[in-house]
């Protein structure tokens, strides 16, 4: 991995969780369902795929 992605995914997630600072509660962008949705959901796939 080189610099240059590096530096572009901490400034992409350094601008994502700024947004979500600014624009009120933070509470209201966690979603624990859509949370264990995405997640478990990519992980089955992955492992489905063994």
């Amino acid at each position: 991995m080189d610099l240059a992605t590096i530096v572009g995914m901490i400034g992409a997630i350094g601008f994502i969780v700024m947004a979500m600072v600014q624009g009120g509660d933070i509470g209201m962008f966690i979603n624990v369902p859509s949370i264990l949705i995405v997640f478990c959901g990519s992980l089955f796939v992955v492992l489905s795929q063994f």
